[in-house]
């Protein structure tokens, strides 16, 4: 898929090293227009940019090592007048408890799950953060969430949250 070179890519890290690394992938395609910028799900204070510009946001594996978000992420996120998607791919599924089906094995791995993100202090409260959005009619899902859809390991595999802003 070919990137969008009219559009503006902001990478929001904590480190330096991230920020290095996300400015370094983006040069790989010349003419693409990115941005780095610091960024701390403790602070979410979001940098200078267009914010009336249709905005998606996008998050891979960097919520599970907030271990309780609050709610000023998505405030935040929510107070950007062009928001129009935001993509979640985090490691969350065992949030929502065990699957009931009759093979040991899916439970032994939500066993497995729920005790590595545990031990890693990994997030604990993302789905229901987003549960209690939807509830209060902030956010609409776009999509019923893909649980466990994709892992680069088998005990920490990624969920896919898709929701926009209910305007």
């Amino acid at each position: 898929m070919a990137a969008h070179l009219d559009a503006n890519y902001i990478g929001m890290e904590y480190t330096s090293a991230e920020r290095d690394c996300g400015t370094f992938l983006a040069r790989l395609e010349p003419h693409l227009r990115y941005e780095s910028f610091a960024f701390d799900y403790y602070k979410s204070v979001l940098p200078a940019f267009n914010r009336n510009a249709k905005t998606f946001v996008f998050t891979c594996y960097s919520i599970e090592q907030i271990a309780k978000l609050g709610l000023e992420t998505f405030d935040a996120l929510l107070g950007i007048p062009g928001l129009y998607r935001v993509v979640h791919i985090e490691p969350v599924g065992w949030q929502k408890g065990p699957r009931l089906l009759p093979f040991p094995t899916e439970s032994m791995l939500w066993v497995r799950t729920w005790i590595s993100a545990r031990r890693a202090r990994y997030n604990t409260n993302l789905i229901c953060i987003i549960n209690s959005l939807v509830r209060a009619g902030k956010i609409t899902l776009d999509h019923r969430p893909k649980k466990d859809y994709l892992a680069h390991r088998p005990n920490l595999p990624g969920t896919v949250i898709t929701w926009s802003p209910r305007r």
